[in-house]
């Protein structure tokens, strides 16, 4: 039985590996929407408006890869906790334990919540991709 129960700790692997598509899918899609923001942006009238409007997809860029930075994160904290903790990794991105997760999260989510309250202040510029999860959190 012990030996079982040892074993089932790979079962982690099951949203590691989920997630971990999940960000590199949302990285390439990022990477595709980067060319197709700037292939637009010099393909149209240079304009008071086109830089407005070039500005606001490039924090939306940034937003996106923020986000799926996080769910990177996500994947290796549940793959150090659960199934190897000897990858090498940057310091800061070393989890020991659950609560280090917790942190590295909290974090980032405390930055998009404080960068949409900024947004806000500016009409038309609050990121759809930070906002939303932020707004559906119930602490």
């Amino acid at each position: 039985m012990r030996r079982f129960l040892a074993a089932t700790r790979y079962i982690a692997l099951v949203p590691v590996v989920c997630i971990f598509v999940t960000a590199t899918a949302l990285m390439v899609y990022g990477a595709a929407e980067t060319i197709q923001v700037i292939v637009h942006a010099f393909a149209s009238e240079v304009s008071s408006k086109g830089v407005k409007r070039f500005l606001l997809s490039a924090i939306e860029l940034v937003d996106l890869f923020l986000l799926a930075t996080v769910l990177y994160v996500i994947a290796v904290g549940l793959y150090e906790l659960f199934v190897d903790d000897s990858i090498p990794m940057p310091s800061w991105l070393v989890i020991h334990n659950l609560d280090d997760l917790k942190e590295k999260l909290i974090g980032v989510v405390s930055w998009c919540w404080a960068s949409s309250s900024s947004a806000k202040s500016s009409p038309g510029m609050v990121s759809a991709t930070c906002s939303a999860p932020v707004a559906r959190l119930r602490w």
